[in-house]
């Protein structure tokens, strides 16, 4: 009798695959991400350096830009967030995203946020580094691999782009499952995401130092039970505010359709720019600054309180406003991004108002942040995990808060449902 038997022998060669696969788009994801960030470090300062107080015209000259890159790569599948793309690949393709789209959508979102665009990381670069783990599975595929190895690949390419975004390997690749397999979640993909996330994380840590949004420095303190009532006031916002962030981008959606592709995005960064003219360059751009000082306080106010709340309230429906505009007109950006900054803020601003400090303010916007991306991506297990992660392990009571409410009262809806259903039927090429 053979000492490992043929079941045995299946389960290490598919483990031994898993590791190749793995660690080949996990470490490719790695250093996608960080010459992305190195990319918009270099692009935004010489942007407010170049135009200084005029820098709200910005986003109008990225629409320029991006106009004339769609009319000539002939590929309008490479607007928007990237999310649907990466959501209807994972569904309906089995994991092909073509190349040619995959290097435009890098591109085409290193000028829409380097340029003031409003929006996020997490869309596009998901969407991006699918695509390579795509590539990297079909080489694997004609050197003997099974036809599975391209759907597992983009996943584990996604999971390794998230992870290096979010300083998250767990709940990153969690995220990258859920989004589109939230029901029925399987060890066959989410162990291969955890280790490509985590073979991206380990090599971050080897890279030059990089922060594109959301990493929080890990705090010590505990949190108060006195602050449940206000966190469970937090995850309440958080899911009515949710819904209010996805009917807003998804009447832009249908508003696009009057006019075509380079003509909306002439209109989308012209609103955008005056947009930053009325309400301040904070509105433009990912926020990654703004984010990072809520989260240490920072952005406090130290006058009236009325005033401050009124002033980060404006500033919160501006980037509801300025981030729906961005995406639905055809620019390249993500809404995963701004949500996690709309729900710091919202934190932030019942924190003040209920005048919490130390430990418990952190709290506050971490339930806000988690509440956020339960609301509108509709991934509670990793919100609750990407939070955790981020802001550590003491804060597992307000990211299970915010996470659980928020997603109860919007889970109906995701702000991806609608432009998820019509790229599908309007590219269906990809």
């Amino acid at each position: 009798m053979p000492i490992i038997d043929a079941q045995a022998r299946r389960f290490w060669a598919l483990l031994m695959r898993w590791l190749l696969i793995t660690m080949l788009t996990g470490a490719a994801s790695a250093f996608v991400v960080w010459g992305f960030a190195m990319g918009l470090g270099w692009l935004e300062p010489l942007v407010a350096e170049m135009l200084g107080g005029w820098v709200w015209l910005a986003p109008l000259g990225a629409a320029v830009l991006l106009s004339g890159l769609y009319a000539w790569a002939k590929a309008p599948e490479v607007s928007g967030d990237g999310m649907p793309a990466y959501i209807v690949g994972m569904c309906r393709r089995r994991g092909f995203f073509r190349i040619k789209v995959t290097v435009l959508k890098y591109v085409a979102t290193l000028l829409t946020l380097g340029l003031g665009g409003s929006g996020g990381v997490v869309g596009p670069l998901t969407r991006v580094n699918a695509g390579v783990g795509s590539a990297i599975g079909r080489v694997l595929v004609r050197l003997g691999m099974p036809d599975t190895t391209v759907r597992i690949a983009a996943i584990c390419g996604a999971a390794g782009a998230l992870s290096a975004v979010f300083k998250s390997p767990i709940g990153a690749s969690i995220f990258v499952v859920e989004v589109f397999q939230r029901a029925s979640m399987s060890y066959s993909v989410l162990f291969p995401a955890i280790l490509a996330g985590a073979t991206s994380f380990a090599i971050c840590q080897w890279l030059p130092p990089f922060t594109l949004l959301y990493h929080a420095t890990e705090i010590k303190e505990l949190v108060s039970l006195s602050a449940v009532p206000g966190l469970v006031l937090v995850g309440v916002l958080c899911g009515f505010l949710g819904l209010a962030h996805i009917a807003c981008f998804e009447w832009l959606e249908r508003l696009r359709h009057r006019w075509s592709l380079p003509v909306r995005v002439l209109i989308g960064g012209g609103v955008v720019s005056l947009l930053g003219l009325a309400l301040g360059a904070n509105v433009l751009g990912t926020g990654a600054h703004c984010f990072r000082r809520l989260v240490e306080g920072h952005l406090l106010g130290h006058g009236a309180v009325q005033a401050w709340v009124l002033m980060m309230g404006v500033y919160l429906v501006g980037k509801v406003v300025a981030s729906s505009v961005t995406i639905s007109s055809g620019m390249s950006g993500g809404l995963t991004g701004p949500s996690v900054l709309i729900g710091a803020l919202l934190g932030s601003i019942v924190a003040c108002m209920v005048g919490v400090a130390d430990a418990n303010y952190e709290a506050y916007v971490a339930a806000g942040v988690a509440g956020m991306l339960a609301a509108n991506v509709n991934v509670p297990i990793a919100a609750t995990v990407i939070v955790v992660e981020s802001f550590g392990i003491n804060f597992s009571l307000p990211a299970v808060i915010g996470s659980a409410i928020a997603f109860q009262i919007a889970r109906s809806k995701t702000i991806y449902q609608l432009a998820t259903r019509e790229w599908q039927v309007q590219n269906g090429g990809e």
